[in-house]
C-alpha cells in the first residue's frame, strides 16, 4: 500500500540523493505517527474550551446544555479514561496488524465519535461520546512511538519522537484558539475532521515498520522496508524470535523478567511525575486557574501562552536531545520545574513581592518550559527505544496507559486541592514532587543516547552483558544510574 521501491543496496557508498530520500521517508513516518498522537490532544484543547463554555451560568439561554461541576471535572478525566483502555487495546492491535494499520484504522471509529460529542443533546450523551473518543484516540496514543521508532535511524531516533510533542501542543492551541469564536459543538466537528483526514492519508503512504515485521518473522518484507527508510536490521532482533511466546497470557508473563520489568518501572514513574507535575491539571482548567490565580493578563492568552512556550521549549530540545542525551535534560527539567514552582510559592507566602505583577507569570511560563523541554515528552522517547523486542507492544500499551491513568488522577484531584491549598499549596506540593523526579532521574534513568534497539536491551540483562562485554559493561551500566 504505497510502498516506497528501494533505492539501491545499503552502503556506504551511496550517494547523497537516496540518503536524503530515505531521512524524507523517516520524518514522513514521524509526521504521521506524531499527527496520530496528537489527535488525543485535538480531544483536550476542545475540553479547556468545553469546560469554561458548558459551566453553569444566570445568563445561559434556556434549553442550552450545562454541565454541573463535577460533570466538569469528568468531562476531561473521562477522555483519560477511555484513552488509557483505548492503549491497551491500541497493543494488541499493534501486535496484530503492526503500528501503522493500527493507527489507520482506528481514524473511522474517532471520526464518528467526535461526531456524537458535537450532536450531544444531554450531559450523560456527552460524556459517554467522551469515552468513546478517549478510547478511539488512546489507540494511535498507545502505538505511535513505536512506529517512529521502528522507522528512525539512532542518530535521528529522539529528535523525530520528540516532533510528537510539538503536534499535540498545537492542537491544544489550535483548540482553545479556535474555541475563542467557535461553540464547543463546531469545535468538535472540526476537530474530528482535522484528525481523521490528514493523519489517514499519510499512513496509506506509508509502509509497515521494519521492527514490527521482524517480530512477525516476515524478514524479506523487513528488509525491505529497512531498505526503504534506511534503517538497519539488527542480527542481535531476529534471535528472540524463536523465543516469542504465544498468547496474552504467556507476554503478561514476560513481566516477571528483571530485563523487561525494571525499564517498565523506570518509565511509569516518570510518567507519574511527569502527570502530577501540575502541568496538564493547569492546562486543563486553565481559563479557570488563570482567572483564580489572580494573573493580571487574559485567560485565553495566558493559556495560548502556556502552550506556546512548550513548543519553544521542544524545539530546542530536538537539537540538543541527541547530543546531550536524555538523562541530563530530565534532571534539568524537573529540577527546573520545582525550583519555578518554589518562587511561585514566595511570591504568593512574601507579600513583599507582591508588587511584581508580572512575576507569577513569568515563573509560571518558565515553568512550564522546562517542563516541556523533557519530562514531558522523554519518558515516550524512552518508551519507544528502552523495551526489549518481545515487550514492545505490552511495554507501550502499558506505559500509555499508565500516563493517562496518572493523568486522569491528577485532574480529577485538581480542582479540589485548589479549593483546599490554594494556589500556594498546589505548587509547594508539585515543587516537592518534582524534586523527587530528580531524584529518581539521577539514581535510576539509564542513558540511551546513540544506542540502537539491540544494545539498549542489554542495559537491564545482566547475562547478556556480562557476555558480551564483561566487566567493562557494568561499569557503564553503573553511569546509566541503574
Amino acid at each position: 500500500m504505497g510502498r516506497p521501491e528501494e533505492a539501491g543496496e545499503t552502503s556506504g557508498s551511496e550517494g547523497e540523493s537516496p540518503r536524503r530520500s530515505r531521512f524524507a521517508l523517516q520524518l514522513a513516518a514521524a509526521v504521521a505517527a506524531s499527527h496520530a498522537c496528537a489527535i488525543n490532544c485535538y480531544a483536550i484543547g476542545w475540553g479547556v474550551t468545553a469546560t469554561w463554555q458548558l459551566r453553569q451560568t444566570d445568563d445561559a439561554p434556556p434549553g442550552e446544555l450545562r454541565l454541573s461541576d463535577a460533570e466538569r471535572a469528568w468531562l476531561n478525566s473521562v477522555l483519560y479514561l477511555g484513552t488509557a483502555f483505548g492503549c491497551l487495546l491500541g497493543g494488541r492491535a499493534a501486535a496484530r496488524f503492526g503500528p501503522r494499520l493500527a493507527m489507520l484504522y482506528s481514524l473511522l471509529p474517532l471520526g464518528l465519535s467526535q461526531a456524537a460529542v458535537a450532536l450531544a443533546n444531554s450531559s450523560a450523551v456527552l460524556l459517554a461520546a467522551r469515552l468513546l473518543v478517549g478510547l478511539t484516540c488512546g489507540v494511535p496514543y498507545g502505538v505511535y512511538v513505536l512506529y517512529i521508532s521502528g522507522t528512525s535511524s539512532p542518530q535521528y531516533r529522539g529528535a523525530l519522537t520528540i516532533m510528537a510533542d510539538i503536534a499535540c501542543i498545537l492542537a491544544i492551541i489550535f483548540g482553545v484558539a479556535l474555541g475563542e469564536v467557535l461553540n464547543w459543538r463546531w469545535l468538535a466537528a472540526i476537530c474530528g475532521i482535522v484528525s481523521v483526514v490528514p493523519t489517514g492519508g499519510l499512513l496509506l503512504l506509508l509502509p509497515d515498520d521494519p521492527v514490527w515485521l521482524l517480530s512477525c518473522g516476515r524478514l524479506a518484507d523487513a528488509k525491505r522496508s529497512a531498505a526503504a527508510f534506511g534503517v538497519d536490521l539488527e542480527l542481535a532482533d531476529t534471535t528472540t524470535l524463536d523465543e516469542t511466546p504465544g498468547g496474552w497470557r504467556a507476554t503478561l508473563g514476560l513481566l516477571t523478567q528483571r530485563k523487561n520489568l525494571m525499564p517498565l518501572g523506570i518509565v511509569m514513574m516518570l510518567n507519574l511525575f511527569s502527570s502530577f507535575s501540575g502541568y496538564m491539571a493547569i492546562l486543563s482548567y486553565s481559563l479557570e486557574f488563570f482567572r483564580m490565580a489572580g494573573f493580571q493578563l487574559d485567560a485565553a492568552v495566558c493559556s495560548i501562552l502556556f502552550c506556546a512556550i512548550r513548543v519553544l521549549a521542544v524545539l530546542l530540545t530536538s537539537t540538543l536531545v541527541d547530543r546531550l542525551g536524555r538523562r541530563v535534560l530530565l534532571v534539568f527539567s524537573c529540577g527546573g520545574v520545582s525550583v519555578c514552582y518554589m518562587g511561585l510559592v514566595a511570591y504568593y507566602q512574601l507579600p513583599a513581592l507582591h508588587h511584581l505583577t508580572a512575576l507569577p507569570i513569568v515563573l509560571l511560563l518558565a515553568a512550564g518550559f522546562v517542563y516541556s523541554s523533557a519530562l514531558a515528552c522523554l519518558p515516550f522517547c524512552l518508551a519507544g527505544e528502552i523495551f526489549p523486542l518481545r515487550m514492545r507492544q505490552l511495554g507501550g500499551s502499558l506505559v500509555t496507559f499508565s500516563y493517562c491513568t496518572f493523568s486522569m488522577l491528577a485532574t480529577l484531584a485538581f480542582p479540589h486541592t485548589m479549593a483546599a491549598l490554594g494556589a500556594s499549596g498546589v505548587f509547594f506540593t508539585h515543587g516537592v514532587l518534582m524534586a523527587g523526579a530528580c531524584l529518581f532521574t539521577l539514581l535510576a534513568v539509564p542513558e540511551t543516547k546513540g544506542l540502537s534497539l539491540a544494545a539498549i536491551e542489554t542495559l537491564f540483562d545482566r547475562d547478556a552483558s556480562k557476555e558480551e562485554d564483561g566487566p567493562a559493561t557494568g561499569a557503564d551500566y553503573s553511569k546509566g544510574g541503574v
